[in-house]
């Protein structure tokens, strides 16, 4: 009997710190580039964000009015990474922003080598959910 082929889909567990920026549609143009390119800014100068880049085990995922980070290392890397971000914002009292962490089973899809957080979730459905889940008080948002 032949050896079993491999599947070409691998599963793995994502950690997701989902961001995004309180009242974005309100602001205009010029405000909301500034915010999104502050919170870059924010995101980027965070330890963690910095290491698991380095170790090639972080997707960055725009969402319009913030970042979806995938950090494929630890689950609490996204926590960590928030509270930097939590400790950082403080000096940007006019940069409101909600944050939500998930841990979720990406799916690698072959055409593309694009991850997709959660099974065949779209990101928006997964946003819904955190914004939900929210209301409830199960996560914790800075």
């Amino acid at each position: 009997m032949p050896a079993e082929q491999s599947s070409e889909v691998k599963f793995e567990i994502g950690h997701v710190l989902f961001i995004d920026i309180v009242g974005y549609s309100k602001l205009l143009i010029t405000e909301q580039r500034e915010q999104l390119q502050t919170l870059k800014e924010i995101v980027r100068g965070t330890e963690r964000f910095r290491l698991a880049e380095a170790e090639g085990k972080l997707l960055r995922l725009p969402t319009g009015d913030g970042r979806a980070l995938v950090f494929r290392t630890s689950p609490e890397a996204p926590v960590l990474c928030a509270m930097e971000i939590a400790k950082a914002l403080k000096d940007y009292p006019e940069l409101r922003v909600r944050m939500g962490i998930e841990s979720n089973r990406p799916l690698k899809e072959r055409a593309r080598g694009e991850v997709v957080v959660g099974d065949i979730d779209s990101l928006d459905s997964q946003r819904i959910r955190l914004q939900r889940l929210q209301r409830r008080s199960r996560y914790v948002f800075w």
